[in-house]
């Protein structure tokens, strides 16, 4: 009897312990449980081509995770598409942030076996073409055509040459040798000398729309006929005044003609007279002459540079012809 409580009170005193020491051993066995657990599993085939997918790791814990790259298209066009947008959109700003002679860090470096697509240059703009002026340009260059543009402008005429060359002062005061020729429907004074054209000038002429020659006094229009310079004196309003022998003998026949027909307008009982003062002025309206407005009463106005040249050029008795 003793002997088999003896025995049985080893036998707990054995199962007591054996407990005790399972007890001792688990944390451990848990702990390279999860140990092998949070290790990454390894890939299957290193041919395969595909990143491994790690499990979610625990908080706190740090992972780095390949990027997944998809798979390139089969079509080349398409691939320089997809190579293009992936440059513009992600790598762009750290191109132009490297620096000169280093490459571009990437992200993390492509698993084995994937065959990455070359950066394609981006589209430039299509520059289309324009004609050269050298080929609207004479041979020679545009320094050429400007210098022929300014001599042609400085050309002396035939006139400016023979006055250039006349050394006897009487021959350039002589009238015979000065003419001016106008032309009323071409807003045009022509000057020549010793019958050669010396320079042409812009002019106005009356405001009367009718076109004739000038018949009465008030009728505003420019006379048409052979004139001469008669006098030449200054003008507050016009600079100068070239005063013409209007009306001359075809002038007086013509009004009285008009008058014994009874077409001459009457004033108080008696016809208007056939009218005075005709001459070459210049213009207290410049904008004017420059729009080509016949605005005077019968004058002539021209530039108040040209009635300057025209009064030192022109002696007393020059032949003014006026035409249509």
């Amino acid at each position: 009897m003793k002997r088999m409580l003896g025995l049985a009170l080893w036998g707990a005193a054995f199962a007591g312990a054996a407990a005790l020491i399972c007890a001792a051993n688990a944390p451990a066995q848990d702990h390279s449980a999860a140990a092998a657990a949070a290790a990454p599993a390894p890939a299957a085939s290193a041919g395969a081509g595909q990143p491994v997918v790690s499990p979610v790791p625990k908080p706190g814990q740090w992972v780095v995770v390949p990027p997944v790259h998809p798979a390139l298209p089969a079509s080349p066009s398409a691939a320089a598409t997809l190579a293009a947008t992936s440059v513009s959109a992600s790598g762009a700003a750290a191109s132009a942030a490297a620096l000169p002679g280093e490459p571009p860090a990437s992200a993390s470096p492509a698993p084995p076996g994937t065959a990455l697509a070359q950066p394609v240059a981006a589209a430039q703009p299509v520059a289309v073409s324009r004609p050269s002026l050298a080929a609207f340009t004479p041979p020679g260059g545009a320094a050429a055509v400007a210098t022929a543009g300014a001599a042609a402008a400085h050309l002396p005429t035939p006139g400016e040459i023979a006055l250039r060359n006349t050394r006897d002062q009487s021959v350039m005061r002589d009238p015979l040798s000065w003419s001016v020729t106008v032309y009323k429907s071409q807003h045009r004074l022509v000057v020549y000398y010793r019958g050669h054209l010396y320079k042409e000038y812009h002019a106005v002429f009356g405001r009367n729309l009718d076109p004739g020659t000038k018949l009465w006094s008030g009728d505003r229009r420019t006379p048409e006929g052979v004139y001469t310079i008669i006098a030449k004196r200054l003008n507050r309003r016009f600079r100068y005044f070239l005063k013409l022998n209007y009306p001359n003998n075809v002038d007086r026949r013509r009004y009285e003609d008009l008058v014994s027909e009874h077409a001459i307008p009457r004033y108080h009982g008696r016809p208007i007279s056939e009218g005075d003062g005709i001459g070459i002025h210049g213009t207290d309206e410049p904008i004017l002459n420059t729009g080509n407005v016949n605005w005077t009463t019968g004058c002539i106005s021209v530039d108040n540079g040209a009635i300057d040249e025209l009064e030192a050029l022109l002696p007393i008795g020059t032949l003014v012809i006026i035409k249509r």
